[in-house]
């Protein structure tokens, strides 16, 4: 019986792991496979080659400590083509297959193995192509004089201090004003 790495990352902390994980188990038991490790990056771009999840997973990997990785799907493990190729390669070399649960690539075949070459080259492209959105994204920003980062509310210091003077809690200033008590508590002192 193979035992399964199953690999499972996401960008952003505000998204889910456990959204990959269901499909990823599903799979390592239709295959008749035992989960050996899960191994989860949360809050990580695949761009990184190096990311504690997947650097823990390549270690025991070298240790054969499972058969083969398990992925939901190829873009999470990696962006970048010269990246997956060597992860691909050293997994390879270790004798330790690679699958992809939505792309229904296998690396234990000759299809499998081209197929996730074309898939990771498309990864690397979708990749590219974000970035230069971003880019654009921001240099119209900025040519319209838009600052970067997060839109900042304007603060009536004045305001804030009056309704504290009207014997208003923090909490229902805040509330009325739509500031964080920080800023609105900052505004009221800059005022005074």
């Amino acid at each position: 019986m193979l035992r399964a790495a199953c690999y499972v990352r996401v960008s952003t902390e505000d998204q889910n792991c456990g959204n990959q994980l269901p499909d990823l188990q599903r799979y390592v038991e239709f295959k008749g496979w035992t989960v050996a490790q899960v191994y989860q990056d949360s809050g990580v771009s695949g761009r990184k080659a190096s990311r504690p999840a997947l650097n823990r997973m390549m270690a025991d990997a070298r240790e054969k400590q499972f058969d083969v990785v398990v992925v939901w799907k190829i873009d999470r493990l990696g962006r970048s083509v010269k990246h997956l190729h060597s992860v691909l390669e050293e997994l390879r070399e270790l004798n330790i297959e690679f699958a992809s649960v939505t792309q229904s690539i296998d690396t234990g075949t000759s299809a499998g193995r081209l197929l996730f070459s074309v898939l990771s080259a498309v990864a690397e492209f979708e990749s590219s192509l974000i970035g230069e959105r971003t880019a654009a994204s921001h240099s119209r920003r900025r040519n319209l004089g838009i600052l970067p980062g997060p839109r900042r509310m304007p603060v009536d210091g004045a305001m804030v201090k009056r309704l504290r003077a009207e014997g208003r809690s923090w909490t229902q200033v805040c509330a009325e004003t739509g500031l964080k008590f920080s800023t609105a508590y900052r505004a009221a002192r800059r005022a005074a």
